[in-house]
């Protein structure tokens, strides 16, 4: 009976420390997402979303040369390959940027307490970006591409105010 006793007493601080050792147990979740397309390339990943900082520009600046400095940035693409998955018998040759975002006399709007300039883009030939105008028909050039572009504040129809703004501009991809 002793040793019975012992058993049944081993077994139930067994389960109790099998209890608090399961409530212990910490869960997660592990969230996957992608997308499968049928373009020549696709968009590297740092080149999806981006933030330009364009600086403290002084007001002076912009009231003597109607324009900010121009900070660069770069599109990647990558894993670009001719042939279209759903026609061997055609292949992908080129590649067309559209930037959109709200505008105003063909420039890009900002928003904030600073007024009087909006944002000028343009490309490496150095040809303004219209917003929601294709730009030029560029080339596929596999396995990857660099598409390369400057934007900068300028003036627009608007006072010139002091302050802080910001925008925000889409662009999209569309293969040929």
């Amino acid at each position: 009976m002793k040793e019975n006793m012992y058993y049944t007493t081993m077994a139930f601080l067994i389960s109790g420390v099998l209890s608090f050792a399961h409530a212990d147990e910490e869960t997660g979740l592990l969230t996957i997402q992608g997308e499968i397309t049928d373009a020549a390339c696709a968009i590297a990943t740092g080149s999806k979303e981006q933030s330009i900082d364009l600086g403290t520009i002084p007001i002076s600046l912009i009231k003597q040369d109607g324009k900010g400095p121009e900070k660069s940035f770069s599109i990647h693409l990558i894993n670009c390959n001719l042939i279209r998955h759903n026609s061997q018998n055609q292949l992908w040759n080129a590649v067309e940027l559209t930037f959109d975002g709200p505008s105003e006399d063909n420039i890009f709007s900002i928003f904030g307490d600073a007024q009087g300039v909006g944002l000028s883009l343009r490309n490496s030939s150095d040809i303004n970006i219209i917003p929601g105008r294709p730009v030029s028909k560029i080339d596929i050039t596999p396995p990857s591409m660099r598409l390369d572009y400057h934007v900068r504040l300028v003036s627009n129809t608007k006072p010139l105010q002091s302050g802080s703004y910001y925008s925000a501009i889409r662009f999209k991809l569309e293969y040929y």
